[in-house]
C-alpha cells in the first residue's frame, strides 16, 4: 500500500485535532505541500475531530447555509457566533451560518465549531491545543 494512503487512512482515523495535524505534518515532511485535494482531507478531518469533541452530529451545508447541530450554544459562545452572522435555531437545535459566494466552506466550519468549543472550555484554550 502507498505510503501517502497511510497518511490518509491516519487522518481519517485521527481522534482530535491536534492528532490531524500531526499526521498532517508528518505527511509534508514527507512529501511536500500536499495537493489542494489532500489539504482539503486535511481540513476535513480537522472538522470531523472538532465536531465530535463538540458533540456535533452534523454539519453540513444546504442552501447557502452551513449547518452544525445538535447544539444549543453557552452564552459565551453566542456572542462569537452572533458576530459571525451566525443564528441559533432553537427548536433545531442547529447553529446556522449564511455562506458568501465564494467563501470556503471548511474555513466556515472550523470558525463556527471553534466558537462552539470556546463556550465549552473557555476563551483560554485555542484550537491547536485540542
Amino acid at each position: 500500500v502507498d505510503e501517502r494512503i497511510r497518511f490518509y487512512r491516519r487522518l481519517a482515523g485521527a481522534a482530535s485535532a491536534h492528532d490531524v495535524e500531526s499526521v498532517a505534518r508528518q505527511l509534508a515532511e514527507a512529501h511536500g505541500m500536499p495537493p489542494a485535494p489532500a489539504a482539503n482531507l486535511v481540513a476535513i478531518a480537522r472538522i470531523r475531530a472538532l465536531a465530535a469533541e463538540a458533540g456535533l452530529k452534523r454539519v453540513t451545508v444546504s442552501r447557502r447555509r452551513l449547518l452544525v447541530g445538535p447544539v444549543t450554544p453557552s452564552d459565551a459562545a453566542r456572542g462569537p457566533l452572533a458576530a459571525m452572522g451566525a443564528i441559533t435555531l432553537e427548536r433545531d437545535r442547529t447553529v446556522a451560518l449564511p455562506l458568501s459566494h465564494g467563501a470556503s466552506v471548511t474555513d466556515a466550519a472550523e470558525h463556527v465549531i471553534g466558537a462552539i468549543l470556546t463556550g465549552v472550555h473557555g476563551p483560554s484554550d485555542s484550537l491547536e491545543d485540542r
